[in-house]
């Protein structure tokens, strides 16, 4: 969503904030940690930018956090959230400008 205008037009309300999941620990630690690198690998392959990072980092960048309980979390900064609306308008504007028709309240 950070390059929206240039892909699809106008603002989609987008707000970088980051996101972390965390997992907590366990008796499986090392299988979903193994989860976590998996997942994360996935992610790089579709360009998203995330990370594993330990207990400790997660404190670092969330000092406000207990982490006693945390094994490992994956953490991708540039992820954020968008404006529902906006970004429907925006994604209707485009498909219209593609030639498309769109047809409201028919449902």
């Amino acid at each position: 969503f950070a390059n929206w205008a240039d892909a699809v037009g106008g603002d989609c309300g987008f707000r970088r904030t980051g996101s972390i999941v965390t997992v907590a620990t366990s008796g499986d630690d090392a299988v979903n940690v193994e989860r976590m690198h998996r997942v994360v690998a996935m992610q790089r392959e579709v360009g998203i930018q995330s990370e594993v990072i330990s207990a400790d980092r997660l404190v670092d960048l969330q000092p406000f956090d207990r982490a006693d309980d945390i094994t490992a979390a994956i953490y991708e900064r540039d992820s954020g959230y968008v404006d529902a609306v906006a970004a429907t308008h925006g994604m209707a504007d485009a498909a219209i400008r593609g030639g498309a028709r769109v047809r409201e309240r028919c449902a």
